[in-house]
């Protein structure tokens, strides 16, 4: 069920992220998670954009990794709280990233795994909603919070949407 939850994430991050820049100008990871960025986990910063190569050097091999055909590919490393999306057209650097479980990091406004969906919607607005995801999307902020029972249960690191 995880993994049906976690493809179908996938489907719904790249379905919205459509056009969006690659690798953010200037990213600084100087918090745990930045939105449109990349995330800080123990001993290593894995950014969008960073070559696979690169991130498993840091991290090492994933847990579990699968692709969605002609979506993407995830790499999940569950003692971090971290899935690590690439595309599935050939590109080889990473597209998105989701933090999820034992993910204890937060944003530079506190925000992260179990934080109450009231928080995320004080602090950034209403956003773009996905019902059947329970999900909100920032896309110019590069962010999305998804919930169960009232609070954050993963957040996707995506590249902004720089149309606005």
């Amino acid at each position: 069920m995880d993994r049906l939850f976690t493809m179908l994430s996938i489907v719904a991050l790249l379905a919205v992220a459509t056009g969006c820049e690659e690798e953010p100008a200037g990213c600084d990871v100087d918090v745990p998670l930045v939105a449109s960025c990349g995330v800080a986990v123990p001993d290593a910063v894995i950014r969008l954009g960073d070559a696979r190569a690169d991130v498993q050097a840091l991290i090492g091999e994933p847990d579990d990794a699968w692709t969605l055909a002609g979506v993407a590919s995830n790499h999940t490393y569950p003692s971090l709280g971290l899935s690590v999306l690439y595309p599935a057209s050939g590109g080889d650097t990473v597209d998105g990233l989701i933090v999820h479980d034992h993910f204890g990091g937060t944003t530079a406004d506190g925000l992260g795994i179990g934080s109450p969906e009231a928080d995320v919607l004080a602090a950034l607005g209403d956003g773009e909603r996905d019902a059947y995801l329970g999900s909100v999307w920032y896309l110019d902020r590069g962010i999305a919070f998804e919930f169960a029972d009232g609070a954050v249960s993963r957040v996707h690191v995506i590249a902004a949407d720089g149309g606005e």
